[in-house]
């Protein structure tokens, strides 16, 4: 199982999502970060042992770079409905975690 914090601009529902199936996880707005700056966010993840969920190419680049300890789920799907979000980050799930636990530090949703 692997923790996740979601940031800023996913739907606020999105961790309680996870957390119905058995995941643990939290919006930045939920513990206070709404609107933080990344640096921030990335400090928390890190302190929380979680992957961030994102649309944010930014976390993507600091991971690369070695800036943040964090993994990071990027979603990749442009604008799209959260019901077609929700669809497909729940169907990965999985693979997700799995990724996560073997060490990846960056997985792409597309």
């Amino acid at each position: 199982m692997a923790v996740f914090l979601v940031d800023d601009q996913l739907p606020d529902d999105l961790a309680a999502r996870l957390r119905a199936l058995g995941q643990t996880a939290w919006h930045v707005r939920e513990i206070g970060l709404g609107g933080m700056d990344d640096g921030t966010i990335a400090l928390e993840a890190d302190a929380r042992g979680a992957a961030i969920i994102t649309k944010d190419a930014d976390f993507v680049q600091k991971s690369q770079a070695g800036g943040m300890g964090s993994p990071v789920v990027w979603i990749r799907l442009g604008n799209t409905k959260n019901s077609i979000l929700w669809q497909r980050l729940s169907s990965q799930l999985d693979q997700i975690a799995a990724a996560i636990e073997a060490g990846e530090r960056i997985f792409e949703l597309r």
